[in-house]
């Protein structure tokens, strides 16, 4: 059996999570981690200037992506796999 690459792990995972009838439950905090590694492994650093506090989504999805601005692509990458093979039940995986 051929051991998965990073990038297949990562993309495989981004897909289960993507799925509603995969994706498992899970706290608020993990999701924003989630969100913010997978931006950051896919995008690198957030360009936008930080949104009014007043709009709370906006907010807090800027926060979970500035968060993460230090990792390169590979360290989020890794960091998203880590975390999403902590959270997806392993009949998904």
């Amino acid at each position: 059996m051929v051991e998965e690459t990073l990038d297949e792990k990562f993309q495989r995972l981004s897909k289960t999570l993507g799925v509603k009838a995969t994706r498992p439950r899970m706290s608020i905090q993990t999701k924003l981690d989630l969100y913010g590694l997978w931006h950051q492994a896919t995008g690198g650093p957030v360009k936008t200037p930080k949104p009014s506090r007043v709009n709370v989504v906006a907010s807090t999805k800027w926060n979970a992506r500035k968060k993460y601005e230090k990792l390169s692509k590979d360290e989020a990458k890794r960091k998203f796999v880590e975390l999403a093979e902590k959270v997806v039940p392993p009949s998904n995986l």
